[in-house]
């Protein structure tokens, strides 16, 4: 690989076995930022872990819209003992019994942050989200924060904000131990080819510069915290509940009950808005983003994988951090607790002496595109795959003319 600068890297002590786990993790300072929905979020998912929260009723009466995220909080934090049951255990569910729908242990809970409101699965998750952001709730600099995430569309400020927070609480050296640069040297450029580099790296500091008067820190700081962000976070992400079980109860025989009824009305204003949005595909690339699963629940209900999106934040994994690149890894990383906790597993089998490797890009893509991908990570990457698609690419060698006598 032509490295400009290789990172930790991991080496197999032993043969590893195809499927092995190898490690769980959670995130550094247990620092998860979720992504920014359009408006409010349609669940409810623990602000530390990830997790979604409550039960499969309360899950599908946001997903419907018949109460909202804000309203499912305030009924959460101060409601009567009925209306949090109400809110919890109403309606009954086809295809699943009364113990299935629980997702998490008791209601969820709710801390008030400014004008919003955030979620907990639990009391520890609580507890240990609270003491790492103690300075943060201090003097509404937390909402300062969600503010500027908000204005700017960028996520990773809140993750920034959380892991120099979770740093000053820590003894650990998890933040200084991350490889990265500063952040216009991270970040992808697509869109704004036509900037210069002065141009470019003053586009770049202008949130670092917002988040540094919330957080009193220097704005060239900042811009290293989130060139390591850039460099070393990934996309968490696990399936909505409310997915699998709309899922189950498709293949449902009997739906001609009243508990089918009463689903039903749940789910039927989302179809409806996404039946009514539905149209052809103008372009090749719009039909290569159509959905890949499709739910038939009732006549004139439909529901797509894109109408029920998975859980999806961004966190940084220490260990999986020193873990280098390759276009063919032997590493597969999952979220199988259905939270923000990280299993690493061998992609296949892994000889004793062989480096573990993971790809910073989508593996499925081709060279060139992977390529562009890497280009943030300051590396261009010369492995046997590489070589062999460019190759493929250019195809067989010219035949060079033989010189007549």
């Amino acid at each position: 690989m032509g490295v400009r600068e290789k990172g930790v890297g991991i080496v197999a002590e032993t043969d590893i076995e195809e499927g092995t786990l190898l490690w769980t993790e959670k995130p550094l300072y247990s620092s998860i930022a979720r992504q920014l929905p359009d408006g409010e979020y349609s669940d409810l998912a623990c602000e530390a872990c990830g997790s979604y929260c409550g039960t499969l009723q309360l899950q599908l009466k946001l997903f419907g819209g018949s109460v909202s995220y804000t309203e499912a909080c305030k009924t959460l934090a101060s409601g009567e003992d009925s209306e949090i049951k109400e809110l919890m255990k109403k309606p009954a569910l086809p295809g699943v019994s009364e113990v299935d729908c629980i997702l998490t242990d008791g209601a969820p809970l709710v801390l008030a942050v400014g004008d919003g409101h955030v979620v907990f699965c639990g009391q520890s998750c609580r507890k240990g989200w609270e003491d790492a952001n103690k300075s943060l709730l201090k003097d509404g600099k937390l909402q300062k924060v969600r503010q500027i995430m908000v204005d700017e569309d960028l996520e990773y400020l809140g993750l920034a904000a959380a892991l120099k927070n979770g740093a000053e609480a820590s003894a650990g050296a998890g933040l200084d131990a991350l490889c990265g640069d500063k952040y216009h040297k991270c970040i992808d450029r697509d869109g704004h080819e036509e900037l210069s580099d002065e141009e470019w790296e003053k586009e770049c500091m202008r949130p670092c510069e917002k988040l540094a008067g919330v957080m009193g820190m220097a704005p060239s700081e900042v811009s290293e915290i989130m060139g390591k962000l850039c460099r070393n976070s990934i996309m968490v992400t696990f399936t909505s509940p409310v997915f699998e079980y709309l899922a189950g109860v498709s293949g449902l025989k009997n739906k001609d009950t009243p508990e089918f009824a009463d689903l039903m009305s749940l789910v039927r204003p989302v179809a409806s808005k996404s039946k009514s949005t539905n149209k052809e595909p103008d372009s090749a690339s719009e039909s290569e983003s159509e959905p890949e699963a499709k739910l038939e629940l009732a006549d004139g209900v439909v529901l797509t994988d894109k109408d029920v999106p998975p859980y999806a934040g961004w966190a940084v994994y220490p260990l999986l951090s020193a873990v280098n690149h390759a276009c063919k890894p032997n590493l597969d990383t999952e979220f199988l607790q259905g939270d923000s906790t990280l299993s690493v597993l061998a992609k296949r089998k892994i000889l004793k002496g062989q480096e573990l490797t993971i790809c910073y890009a989508d593996p499925d893509d081709d060279q060139p595109e992977r390529q562009a991908a890497l280009r943030s990570y300051g590396f261009v990457c010369g492995c046997d795959l590489c070589g062999q698609e460019l190759r493929a690419i250019a195809g067989p060698p010219a035949k060079k003319a033989r010189a007549r006598a």
